[in-house]
């Protein structure tokens, strides 16, 4: 099983509509009751379900929550090149089923391909990462359109094990490239993401 608790702090500014809002708190929870791995000699694979939560405010827009429930099915493969597992490439594919919000409207289903080609330097990794997002269905309720938003980021990440505590230390830093809108705004920016990843 696992679970996913995001604490953030976000800043949004449109400068057309006059809006520049910063918030911090707990986001979404994601809960997973169901995670399976596989290995091999040179490679590592993962399958996984679970749901989103619609737990967090949504009172100002730059509220860390979304406002409503999705059910997420994940896919994900890593590959080492050699046989010292220092060089890796990775790809990890997440399905959204997206829930209706407290306004009836439902928005569309959304694919999202995480990747990442990486190099161990002794206990440290380090690497070159990046996400797209589709937008895989059209919007629907009170005022959808018929466009599906998109979006694609660049980046590099740092991970640092601790293996006495079974923990991993992530950051990452993502320039978003691009973003197209689907019946909302589509904000772009650059995403700062710390994780600790920890295992019971």
């Amino acid at each position: 099983m696992e679970a996913i608790v995001p604490l953030m702090r976000t800043s949004l500014t449109i400068n057309a509509a006059g809006i520049s809002d910063t918030r911090s708190g707990v986001g979404d929870v994601y809960l997973g009751p169901l995670v399976l791995g596989w290995h091999g000699p040179q490679w590592d694979a993962v399958a996984a379900a679970g749901m989103w939560f619609d737990t967090a405010s949504t009172s100002d827009p730059a509220s860390p929550g979304k406002g409503f429930k999705s059910t997420m099915l994940t896919g994900g493969l890593t590959y080492y090149f050699d046989g010292a597992k220092t060089w890796s490439g990775s790809g990890l594919m997440r399905f959204e089923r997206n829930g209706k919000n407290g306004a009836g409207m439902r928005p569309g289903n959304q694919i999202t391909l995480e990747w990442g080609l990486g190099k161990s330097f002794g206990a440290w990794q380090a690497g070159l990462v990046g996400y797209s997002q589709w937008q895989t269905s059209e919007d629907s309720g009170p005022g959808a359109s018929t466009h599906k938003a998109s979006r694609h980021a660049l980046g590099a990440e740092v991970v640092y094990p601790v293996p006495g505590a079974g923990m991993f230390l992530k950051g990452a830093l993502y320039k978003e490239l691009s973003a197209e809108a689907g019946t909302g705004a589509q904000p772009k920016g650059s995403l700062l993401r710390f994780s600790l990843v920890k295992a019971f």
